[in-house]
């Protein structure tokens, strides 16, 4: 019995063997969890980064779209109200141009009236008494209106070269038809004509063609009384 055979034992160095072929699993089987990983992982971060780049173009294009939007919606308030400013300012133009009108045509209308209400006084403030004249001349009354006759006829045209003479400034016969006009209207008894003359001979720095005018008024007066 004490030589029987006994089951061979296990060696120490099979059992550090086992043990490193463990180890060496263990650690590959960690490799390669770790490759997976890292492998997702890199598979995984193209995704994200390319989700992330398609987020914020979306993002990009709806603001811009926004902007695109809320300037052409501006763009036509703007208009709008541009547009609504010109038809006020029209209708405004138009009815400051309307009321303008009559105000315009009254204001003629009344200077019309204070022209004419003015050449009425003028013409009625210039009034001869024929008897008068005639007494204080000592003629009859058929001398008087042939003298007046002449007067009137003498004077048209002595006004209308007294006028010419003032355009051209031949200030000589210009004298010389004042002194015998004021002497014509002096002969008459005129004494308003007379004075207009004098007025004109003064040389003061007066309206010549007005005063001209003037008398042409008084004479034409004389006229229709005759």
């Amino acid at each position: 019995d004490l030589f029987e055979e006994t089951p061979p034992q296990e060696t120490k160095e099979e059992t550090q063997e086992e043990i490193l072929d463990t180890i060496d699993l263990d650690l590959k089987e960690e490799e390669e969890e770790i490759k997976l990983d890292l492998d997702i992982e890199d598979v995984s971060l193209p995704r994200q980064e390319e989700e992330t780049i398609e987020k914020i173009d979306l993002e990009l294009d709806d603001a811009l779209e926004l902007d695109i939007n809320d300037a052409t919606q501006e763009k036509s308030k703007e208009q709008e109200k541009i547009s609504l400013d010109l038809d006020d300012t029209i209708e405004l133009d138009l009815n400051d141009t309307i009321q303008e009108e009559p105000k315009e045509q009254e204001e003629i209308s009344l200077d019309l009236d204070e022209e004419i209400q003015i050449d009425l006084e003028q013409e009625e403030d210039f009034f001869i008494d024929k008897e008068e004249m005639i007494q204080k001349m000592g003629i009859d009354e058929a001398t008087y209106n042939e003298l007046l006759k002449e007067y009137i006829a003498d004077m048209h045209k002595g006004l209308e070269e007294l006028k010419q003479s003032v355009i051209e400034g031949d200030s000589q016969n210009y004298q010389q038809l004042l002194l015998k006009l004021k002497g014509m209207s002096d002969t008459m008894l005129f004494e308003s004509i007379s004075k207009d003359f004098e007025t004109l001979l003064s040389g003061e720095d007066i309206d010549r063609m007005a005063i001209i005018e003037t008398i042409y008024g008084k004479v034409d007066s004389i006229n229709r009384m005759v």
